[in-house]
């Protein structure tokens, strides 16, 4: 779960997490073209995003915030499903 990882970068003593070395992920990056989480998610058989970052822009204008809570959460829980499918993929478990 990446929530473990980043706690394994704390720092306990300086009160801080070093994310230099924290392995990140780039759709971009890694497709070499510009793709979607959506698409992304649709390709790896992940959970499909909800909406689209203009509708929390809209949600947050309408100060719609438990709506844009459960949107944003959503997104980062998609985030991750299509984070370790990429990683299963890398390593040939699907």
């Amino acid at each position: 779960m990446v929530r473990r990882t980043l706690l394994d970068l704390f720092d306990k003593d300086n009160d801080s997490i070093d994310l230099i070395d924290f392995d990140h992920f780039d759709l971009q990056e890694i497709t070499s073209k510009r793709i979607s989480l959506q698409q992304m998610a649709e390709l790896l058989g992940c959970t499909p995003k909800s909406d689209t970052g203009k509708d929390a822009i809209k949600l947050w204008r309408e100060e719609r915030f438990k709506e844009l809570k459960e949107y944003c959460m959503q997104d980062v829980e998609t985030t991750e499903e299509v984070f370790l499918g990429w990683r299963k993929l890398q390593n040939g478990q699907m």
